[in-house]
């Protein structure tokens, strides 16, 4: 819990410094999002500069320099978006379909379990960003990267969608906060997560799991 106070205590810092930059992303973010199609690439591209720009250097966000990286990541970002749109699809369709079949424990048990994989995999998202945005990894590795890290950070990991539905919440009554400022502010709360991370690949996996 230590370490995961401290990552959100950076963020938090790094959120209140570099708030105009956020905004203008967050802004840049939503019109790069209106095409749909996009929604994918201008993700992965504002997560590359909520990395680079605000978390490692001091220099000014400029929407030519975002929109180079939206085509950059367009390929990566597209099938990211397309996997977590069949992943979301898959879940609702298997809760609205089997509880009309089964008894009502197994709905509770199925119901758990498919909140429960979705959880994990928000967990392991933010890695998985990380190893591709970040770190260059192909698709199969940065996945297999983001599940080691989620198992050897447990507790760590799976508190770190609670940004996200934070986010969410308030966006239902302040829908103006996603196109200021939310959605820039979660991506840099993921990466500060990614890279404050106790236990990494390179320290081997841990006897007893921080």
């Amino acid at each position: 819990m230590e370490a995961l106070g401290a990552a959100w205590s950076l963020a938090g810092r790094l959120t209140w410094q570099n708030l105009l930059q956020l905004m203008t992303l967050n802004v840049a973010w939503v019109l790069c999002c209106l095409p749909i199609v996009t929604i994918g690439p201008a993700t992965l591209a504002a997560y590359w500069f909520v990395s680079h720009v605000i978390r490692d250097t001091d220099a000014p966000f400029t929407i030519a320099a975002y929109l180079r990286a939206v085509g950059h990541f367009f390929v990566p970002g597209l099938a990211w978006c397309i996997v977590w749109v069949v992943l979301l699809f898959t879940a609702y369709s298997n809760l609205a379909f089997w509880p009309h079949l089964l008894p009502g424990f197994m709905t509770v048990a199925l119901t758990l379990l498919v909140v429960y994989i979705a959880w994990f995999l928000a967990s392991a998202n933010v890695y998985y960003l990380e190893g591709v945005v970040i770190d260059g990894m192909g698709p199969l590795r940065a996945l297999r990267n983001a599940v080691w890290m989620t198992v050897a950070n447990p507790l760590y990991s799976h508190m770190q969608p609670f940004p996200l539905v934070v986010a969410l919440s308030a966006s239902l009554g302040f829908r103006t906060a996603v196109f200021v400022i939310l959605a820039a502010v979660v991506m840099l709360f993921a990466s500060v997560a990614a890279k404050e991370a106790p236990l990494k690949p390179a320290q081997g996996f841990p006897l007893k799991p921080a």
